[in-house]
């Protein structure tokens, strides 16, 4: 009995604790739930607006720089080289004499065809020199000649004629009269035919004084458009052939990109289309300035090409182009900040701002421009997004400090 009283006594001494015990727990549970309830704290955000922005499509190609023209320029006369005026390296313009023949043999036969011409003017009554080599037969001398003693013939004839009617003279001499006049009309036509030949000599002596002096002229090599000289051929006192060459020249002003295309993007390529080239490290946007109608038979690609300026001649024909990209659509796409993804357990989120609160969503990404990302859902244009959410909560007010759109 007394044990059981001593158990009894020790039960009622816990009470108090337990129940102590129990009351804080009650309050720890009311304090709790009085935390849940109340509202989130207004939070300062930065935000920016959804773009919509233009996304190339592009496609691959690989290709090189070429020039945009290259003569090799050969001698157009014989002759010996008098001296070579450029080197390799050399920049040149247009008409630049780039090497001399010798040219005192062309300065004889020079001479030789305007003698020759002076003395065909001479036969045909001409001035020895001038401009006007034109000639008429009729106003020739040696048909004026003609002319003269056929009309002269003509009126001895016609005299006889009458005198003979009169029964002046007898028959013989109106035969004599008639046989002069006959006469002086072949030498007339005779006359007419040398003066005819005679104008076809001075059109040829005309034509040999041209050549001689376009040969004079072709003793100067000179450049044919604005370039670079590639490479020298000749030296002085080299003797040339027709045909020989002098020196290679190339125009690299514009420079041409030739870009081969698979044939599998073939079909989008068009002229005018943008390309982006990179060579040395820089940049060049330019546009697709010719074709090829066929797909090569060998490899099955597509040849275009493309003209880049280069002015300071810093890109050089045979460099290889390997980041070259044709762009052959360009649509609108809504892109999104970089700094507002979110991402945790690999799924991107962002926070749009909705009747001044942070709503949360899921979204899906694609293509990258420069600090936007495309944002493919559910994004929509002109939404607000906010910047580097941190710890924001769905559902939290917020205040915006800036529009950064």
């Amino acid at each position: 009995m007394e044990r059981y009283l001593n158990r009894i006594a020790n039960g009622c001494a816990l009470l108090p604790a337990i129940f102590l015990v129990a009351v804080s727990g009650c309050k720890e549970g009311e304090s709790a739930s009085r935390g849940q309830s109340q509202p989130l704290e207004t939070k300062q955000v930065r935000i920016a607006q959804v773009q919509k922005l233009p996304a190339e499509e592009t496609v691959a190609a690989t290709g090189s720089l070429v020039a945009l023209d290259r003569a090799v320029l050969s001698a157009k006369v014989p002759g010996r080289v008098a001296a070579i005026v450029v080197d390799m390296g050399e920049v040149v313009k247009a008409g630049d004499l780039l090497a001399q023949i010798e040219k005192r043999d062309y300065e004889l036969r020079l001479l030789q065809a305007e003698a020759a011409l002076a003395q065909a003017r001479a036969l045909l009554g001409l001035v020895l020199t001038g401009e006007e080599d034109k000639a008429e037969p009729e106003k020739t001398s040696i048909v004026k000649e003609a002319r003269a003693r056929l009309n002269e013939a003509e009126k001895n004839r016609d005299r006889s004629l009458k005198l003979r009617e009169e029964g002046v003279i007898p028959d013989a001499d109106v035969e004599t009269a008639e046989a002069a006049y006959q006469v002086a009309l072949s030498r007339y036509d005779e006359a007419i035919h040398e003066a005819k030949n005679r104008i076809a000599t001075l059109k040829e002596r005309q034509a040999e004084l041209a050549m001689a002096e376009q040969q004079l002229k072709d003793t100067e090599i000179r450049a044919p458009f604005p370039g670079i000289v590639e490479r020298r051929q000749t030296s002085p006192g080299e003797y040339l052939s027709v045909g020989a060459p002098v020196a290679t020249v190339v125009r690299v002003d514009p420079i041409r990109a030739r870009l081969e295309v698979v044939e599998t993007d073939a079909p989008r390529v068009r002229l005018g289309q943008r390309v982006h080239l990179l060579v040395g490290g820089k940049q060049h946007d330019v546009k697709i300035s010719r074709m090829s109608p066929v797909i090569a038979a060998g490899n099955l690609v597509l040849v275009v090409e493309a003209d880049v300026p280069n002015p300071n001649f810093e890109l050089r024909p045979g460099s290889f182009l390997k980041d070259a990209e044709i762009v052959v659509n360009d649509p609108p796409v809504l892109f999104v900040p970089r700094s507002a993804i979110s991402t945790f357990a690999g799924i991107q989120k962002i926070f749009f701002v909705e009747q001044g609160k942070a709503v949360e969503k899921v979204v899906k990404l694609g293509r990258e421009k420069g600090d936007l990302l495309e944002g493919l859902g559910p994004v929509e244009a002109d939404a607000m997004v906010v910047l580097e959410p941190g710890n924001l909560r769905n559902g939290q007010p917020v205040e915006l400090l800036a529009n950064d759109s």
